[in-house]
């Protein structure tokens, strides 16, 4: 409706993101060309698809690009923590996660990344409040549910992850089978 291709780049980068049309979102992305209020959402989307494609060096070059831009984003420093622990950085992950629920404590996806980390280093019932708490704030989110219910069955707690699990199914029925 008459918005121009830059302005709209990063949303549709996102939407094929989601989509898991990444050959489309680099059509949206990979020029670069965002409007000056979209750009560090631009880089952040680029970012998420370099790692996607295994790109890490790319993703970090985009992240770096959004980063200058929005240096107190949380859902950014949650990109530089998957990306930093995808390339080996267990350490500056957990840095870059312990800053992005510092900066937003309500971010669920951070509270998410946190636990699962947690979980690696030190274990289910130390990892258990971080998906409790990302839960509580996205109910319906089937990630969490899914780290969620594996860390209540990891515990013994059959009955709970049961509960989870069903959540989870009802919140992405694809999970369920056909």
């Amino acid at each position: 409706r008459g918005a121009g291709r830059d302005t709209v780049a990063a949303a549709m980068g996102e939407a094929k993101l989601l989509q898991g049309n990444l050959a489309q979102a680099r059509d949206w992305l990979q020029p670069e060309r965002f409007a000056p209020g979209e750009r560090a959402y631009g880089f952040r989307m680029l970012g998420q698809l370099e790692m996607r494609e295994g790109n890490l060096s790319g993703a970090g070059q985009a992240f770096d690009q959004a980063l200058k831009l929005t240096p107190d984003s949380s859902a950014l420093w949650v990109d530089i923590g998957q990306l930093r622990y995808r390339g080996g950085e267990q350490l500056q992950a957990i840095a870059a996660v312990q800053n992005a629920v510092r900066l937003d404590p309500g971010n669920a996806a951070a509270l998410t990344f946190q636990g699962q980390l947690v979980r690696d280093s030190t274990g289910f019932v130390s990892a258990l409040p971080w998906f409790a708490r990302a839960h509580a704030l996205a109910p319906q989110n089937a990630e969490i549910l899914f780290h969620y219910a594996a860390t209540l069955g990891e515990l013994g707690r059959a009955g709970d992850m049961l509960a989870a699990t069903r959540q989870m199914i009802e919140a992405d029925p694809r999970i369920g089978g056909p």
